[in-house]
């Protein structure tokens, strides 16, 4: 009866194994602005083997998942395209994900070239919990499609990284309870940028590993017995593109008032010469420098398409007046630059900020933002 006993127990585990295999996903597919392309796994997308989680958050594998290397073909895109992301157990499997897999999904770029490593991922998107649906349940009413709008990048070639944050688990810590912990689904799809339309470089980002932490309020979660609302989605924040001053057309308007040997010059890719009364707009500025060389003070206004920060000058002086938030501000000329880590427990880089200052996100990580 030995015998027996054994293979009824090895027919039990089996199923529980495939199920728990079943409830997982990965990406197969994308369509570009509504067109389903090939079949992309191992083609465009560097598949992993299978569809398992990421748990090892000190692992080289959060970035592009455990088989990260280039595939053959990559698809070419325009600024501006719509991306969208098919999800599933399997290629175009209906079932997409486990319903009990909740959790956020995030969408992250990065050079081709780097491969993943460096502080090179920036966040284009994230969809959390809205009040009433978690991002999971949106995946899976949509059959497996979310869906990421691409900025007015300049041509290259880049890594568009996908990522379902599964909470199930998050209630334990991986390095504390291995067989628990959140779970990680991603893969990253090759992309390349042709046209010469767009004009932004992509900002300094995070790193692959290292942006997520045990410690963070989204990786370390109750899903069971916590407030969803409460829940914060872990990593920087989405890039704004906005922000970035090669793509501004804002403008600044310096006021002044008439004062003999007054210069007033404008730090910009542009040069204007200056009357001695009235106003001067200039558009896609960065800074504002005003010289004054005469027993006089002047306040200067600059507005650029968000509350105007106002700078008195005071005579025989030469200062420089950043313009507000939505524009480039420039705190230090050698320090990080906008949302890259400027802090935390272990970090042992450079502190002040290029753009921004540096704010506590949590212990091991501070961050250079507006």
């Amino acid at each position: 009866m030995q015998p027996f006993t054994s293979s009824i127990f090895v027919l039990l585990i089996i199923p529980c194994l495939l199920g728990l295999v079943d409830a997982h996903a990965q990406v197969f597919e994308i369509a570009i602005d509504g067109i389903d392309q090939i079949y992309g796994f191992n083609t465009y997308i560097r598949s992993p083997p299978n569809n398992s989680p990421v748990k090892d958050l000190t692992s080289s594998d959060v970035a592009c998942n455990v088989n990260n290397r280039p595939v053959p073909t990559t698809l070419t895109v325009q600024p501006g395209d719509t991306v969208t992301f098919i999800w599933g157990h399997d290629h175009m499997d209906d079932d997409i994900i486990a319903l009990s897999h909740l959790g956020p999904i995030v969408v992250y770029i990065a050079p081709t070239a780097s491969e993943g490593a460096g502080n090179v991922w920036v966040k284009l998107a994230e969809d959390g919990y809205d009040g009433s649906q978690w991002a999971v349940q949106k995946l899976v009413a949509n059959r497996g499609r979310h869906s990421v709008v691409l900025p007015d990048l300049e041509p290259g070639e880049y890594l568009l990284r996908p990522e379902i944050i599964a909470l199930h688990e998050a209630d334990a810590i991986y390095t504390e309870f291995p067989a628990r912990g959140v779970q990680l689904y991603m893969e990253c799809v090759q992309i390349k940028i042709t046209v010469d339309t767009g004009s932004l470089s992509l900002p300094t980002g995070v790193s692959f590993p290292g942006a997520y932490k045990y410690t963070d309020l989204g990786i370390h979660f109750n899903l069971y017995n916590s407030d969803p609302n409460s829940y914060i989605i872990p990593g920087p924040p989405v890039w704004n593109p906005e922000s970035s001053v090669s793509s501004a057309t804002d403008s600044a308007t310096i006021s002044s008032t008439p004062a003999s040997s007054t210069t007033n010059g404008v730090s910009s890719a542009m040069s204007t010469s200056t009357p001695s009364t009235g106003d001067v707009t200039v558009t896609r500025v960065s800074t504002v420098t005003v010289s004054v060389s005469t027993a006089t003070t002047k306040t200067v206004t600059v507005t650029a398409g968000a509350p105007a920060s106002t700078v008195t000058v005071t005579a025989l002086m030469t200062t420089t007046i950043m313009t507000p938030a939505g524009s480039c501000q420039t705190n230090s000329p050698t320090g990080v630059d906008l949302y890259g880590q400027c802090g935390g427990i272990n970090y042992s880089g450079e502190t002040s900020c290029k753009v921004g200052t540096c704010k506590y996100l949590n212990d091991y990580y501070y961050q250079c933002l507006l």
